[in-house]
Order: C-alpha cells, then sequence, then structure tokens
C-alpha cells in the first residue's frame, strides 16, 4: 500500500511539473523567439496568449471526458505541442502552443481529480503539493530558460520539457 501511495505522489509531481514548466520557459525567451522567427512584439505577445485563451475555451468540456484516457491524450498533447512549437517552424510556433495549451487546460482540470481519488485521506496535503509543484515548475522555467537557450540553443531550449512529459506519460500509465 505504500509503494502505491508513492508512486502515485511521482505521478501527482510529473503532471504537475508540465502545467506550468512549458509555459513560463518562453516568457524570458521572447527576445530571442521575435529574432529567431522574425516576429512583431505583437505577435510574440499573442504567442504568450494563446494557452490561457485555451485555458478558458477548452477546460469546460474536460468535465464529458473519462480521467485516465483524457490525461493520457492531455499529456500526450503536451509533448506534441512541446516539439511542434521547437521544431516546426513558424507555424509550428504558433499551433505547438496552441495545441500545448490544449493539453495543459484539460490536465489542469484532471490532476485536481486524480488527487481526489487516489488519496480520499490525504486530499489537503496532496493539493498543497500539487500547489507547490504548480508554483515550484513556474519559477524553474523562467529559471532555466536562459542558461538553457546560452548552451542548447533556442529550439532545443523550448523542446527541453517534453522530457517531463514524457517522464509523466511513463509513470501514469499502467
Amino acid at each position: 500500500m505504500q509503494k502505491i501511495f508513492w508512486i502515485n505522489c511521482l505521478i501527482l509531481v510529473a503532471v504537475a511539473l508540465n502545467l506550468r514548466l512549458p509555459i513560463t520557459m518562453v516568457g524570458p525567451l521572447v527576445e530571442e523567439i521575435k529574432a529567431f522567427y522574425g516576429i512583431s512584439s505583437s505577435m510574440a505577445g499573442f504567442l504568450n496568449a494563446i494557452p490561457t485563451i485555451c485555458f478558458g475555451s477548452i477546460a469546460f468540456v474536460v468535465g464529458f471526458l473519462s480521467g485516465r484516457k483524457a490525461m493520457v491524450v492531455a499529456l500526450i498533447l503536451m509533448i506534441v505541442g512541446i516539439l511542434m512549437r521547437s521544431y516546426g517552424g513558424i507555424y509550428g510556433l504558433f499551433a505547438g502552443m496552441a495545441i500545448l495549451g490544449g493539453g495543459i487546460a484539460v490536465a489542469n482540470v484532471l490532476l485536481p481529480s486524480f488527487v481526489k481519488e487516489k488519496f480520499p485521506h490525504k486530499v489537503t496535503s496532496m493539493m498543497s503539493l500539487y500547489s507547490l509543484i504548480l508554483n515550484i515548475s513556474t519559477i524553474f522555467g523562467i529559471f532555466i530558460a536562459l542558461p538553457l537557450f546560452a548552451k542548447i540553443g533556442l529550439q532545443h531550449t523550448l523542446g527541453f520539457c517534453a522530457i517531463f512529459s514524457a517522464l509523466a506519460i511513463f509513470l501514469y500509465m499502467p
């Protein structure tokens, strides 16, 4: 029983890492993105707004989806979106952000339900852990963006988050 608890904790942490990290990495890289893709400040602002638009427009339909399958689909969408925005050119940049935002919107809604299902007697402490990981991943994305860019370049930096999504899928699968 204890082993299952820790596995579910790992799943919670792995999925929660993906809910802010891929988005917050973009902010510090806006100037580099503008230069690399030749886009205006307005388009860069729109790029940053795409995930928020997805959160508001997609999240309300998640209640109609099956939780387990929808979470796997959300994590796959995150990987596809991250890779598209990283390596898909100018169109992939925007389409990838939309796909990534859609995946995150679905997972944002489903993860609290996962907590309530897997930790029925520890909901408060597990939701606190969830909140902590969201905040840490927000800071982590901002913190690592520029050093990663300096070492591996823009496209690989934007694609870096796919590692965490792949880890989450690996842990989430039965």
